[in-house]
């Protein structure tokens, strides 16, 4: 049982220690974008031997039968998409835009939620 408190306790500086760790990458690569890239890059490296020591490589199999709209990935590419969005704007005005991608996107999730899975498409969404 000790495992568990110490697995949340390695989880919360985890989150803690990101946005410094990720700032550094920043400065030194020169840009917040090419940090993102690398970041992400590196999520998904790790993410790919997880599956494939877990054995579920086959999933990837079936990428090429799912709907186009669901590889944006649970909000990845919005986030990413914010990101660049913030950066063409004045200085003044990122952190509204910032929150308005996120408000946007919680009030898709809500609405998400409520519309059954299997029905689940991309006019439905729209329609929320």
């Amino acid at each position: 049982m000790w495992w568990i408190m110490a697995a949340v306790v390695l989880g919360g500086m985890a989150v803690a220690l990101q946005a410094p760790i990720n700032a550094a990458l920043s400065r030194e690569l020169g840009g917040p974008v090419a940090a993102a890239a690398v970041s992400f890059g590196v999520g998904f490296v790790v993410l790919l031997v997880i599956v494939l020591v877990q054995g579920q490589g086959g999933a990837f199999l079936k990428l090429t039968q799912v709907p186009a709209w669901t590889l944006v990935g649970g909000g990845g590419l919005l986030l990413a998409l914010s990101q660049w969005v913030s950066r063409l704007t004045p200085s003044g005005t990122r952190l509204p835009i910032f929150v308005l991608f996120l408000v946007g996107g919680v009030a898709l999730l809500l609405g998400v939620q409520t519309v059954s899975y299997t029905h689940l498409t991309l006019p439905t969404i729209y329609s929320v």
